[in-house]
């Protein structure tokens, strides 16, 4: 969907003199609270709030990352602990512990019943563990959807996930980021819906104190704009909690270029209702396309339908030595921790990069997360050098394309002929 932002931006973008000064806030704007507040309480969205949502409830930063960042800052004390349902977003632990000295604590959670609300039974036996090591936890991350399984959490368990948090004394924080990014598959036609946490009444439903409920969105990913860097801590019934953030939002300022972008696109409904429905159709058909290459491959998969990715099973590619030629521990040995890290390195060889199980928290080694929310021609440059890097056939199914991502016949959702040859001798440049 880029070829599309750009030409909406550079038609819709326009900035101001107060853009080139520290503008009216000092952590986004005036005008991206209102645009927030407003998209995020649209009747017919997907948040759906119980109580619209105000522009005085948002503090907004530099990405997601940087909000985690900060918002571990003012919640928890270095040494203390975080609780996360393994598999999580890689990304959780340098937020929590790069710069705040918090520790990401995975949950192995049943994985015949990884969204259920006994998964709550994993988090109680985690919590004790930590407590008799000394470790005291301030937080759960409820990520929803889910990064890397690509689902949605149902309603009884993020009620499950506020009844153990006001047990507990501990804030809860929803990752929402990929809100809009829900969407059927043949794997799963009738997929969990997307619940948000502002439209459950957690003192009611969960005897949840809602102030220790807070929500996190961004511009990242249900808008394709993860260059642009903006994102909003949403706390409905914490204003304390907000001014504290507020205070060191100039270290994550928004600038003014992205809170005007997200301004803008938040404010036009009729662009963001077309944009999202064919960002939606792309991302099925992309995954239809992914699937149907693992399954040629006879390469399991755990079957997604939110986000744009989904967690493969590579353990049959494991070999004996690494890259080097030096003979690797047997799996009874480390697990196939050892595999799957040669395995990692061979795949980066090619020129191609996969999440693997360790970077993930996932516990068996040998599975990979594969993005496949991109251009079409890219994906298949991406498969076909995985192909290159495990020595198998080459799926027919890339018969449009060759190994280097020119187009043989026609171009499918590619923006336009003439970009193709000079993509395809930059993809050939690229080093990892």
């Amino acid at each position: 969907m880029h070829e599309e932002q750009v030409e909406y931006y550079n038609s819709h973008l326009r900035l101001t003199d107060v853009d080139f000064t520290y503008g009216t806030d000092l952590s986004g704007s005036v005008r991206l609270g209102k645009a927030l507040a407003a998209f995020l309480s649209r009747p017919e969205g997907v948040f759906r709030p119980l109580v619209p949502i105000e522009p005085e409830q948002i503090v907004f930063g530099a990405g997601l990352s940087a909000l985690i960042d900060m918002l571990t800052f003012h919640l928890c004390d270095p040494g203390t602990g975080v609780l996360i349902a393994a598999p999580y977003y890689a990304g959780f632990n340098s937020d929590l512990s790069a710069r705040c000295g918090v520790l990401p604590v995975p949950v192995f959670v049943d994985p015949e019943d990884r969204f259920g609300p006994s998964t709550l039974d994993a988090f109680e036996v985690a919590l004790k563990k930590c407590e008799q090591k000394g470790t005291k936890i301030s937080a759960v991350i409820l990520c929803n959807p889910h990064n890397p399984l690509g689902s949605c959490h149902p309603r009884a368990t993020i009620l499950a996930y506020a009844r153990f948090c006001q047990k507990h004394n501990i804030h809860l924080i929803s990752d929402e980021v990929y809100a809009y990014s829900v969407f059927s598959t043949s794997d799963n036609p009738n997929p969990e819906p997307f619940v948000s946490v502002f439209s459950i009444d957690f003192l009611k439903e969960a005897q949840c104190d809602p102030a220790r409920v807070h929500i996190l969105y961004g511009m990242s990913k249900d808008f394709c704009c993860n260059g642009l860097r903006a994102a909003a801590l949403i706390s409905q019934y914490n204003p304390s909690l907000l001014a504290a953030v507020k205070s060191t939002g100039l270290f994550m300022k928004v600038a003014s270029p992205s809170a005007v972008a997200w301004s803008c696109i938040l404010e036009d409904e009729a662009y963001f209702s077309k944009f999202q429905k064919e960002n939606v159709r792309r991302l099925q058909e992309a995954y239809h396309y992914t699937t149907s290459w693992l399954k040629f491959h006879d390469i399991p998969y755990i079957p997604s339908n939110a986000g744009h990715f989904l967690l493969a099973d590579f353990r049959k590619f494991f070999t004996n030595k690494d890259l080097e030629g030096n003979k690797l521990p047997q799996i009874e040995q480390d697990g196939g921790r050892a595999r799957d890290i040669a395995l990692f390195e061979q795949l980066l060889a090619n020129k191609v990069f996969l999440g693997s199980s360790t970077a993930f928290s996932f516990p068996i080694p040998g599975w990979f997360r594969i993005t496949f929310a991109t251009r079409k021609d890219y994906l298949v440059v991406g498969l076909a050098r995985i192909e290159r890097a495990i020595g198998v056939e080459r799926w027919p199914g890339m018969e449009d394309f060759d190994m280097h991502g020119n187009v043989i016949g026609e171009p499918i959702w590619t923006p336009n002929s003439e970009k193709l040859t000079e993509l395809a001798n930059a993809i050939e440049r690229t080093t990892l």
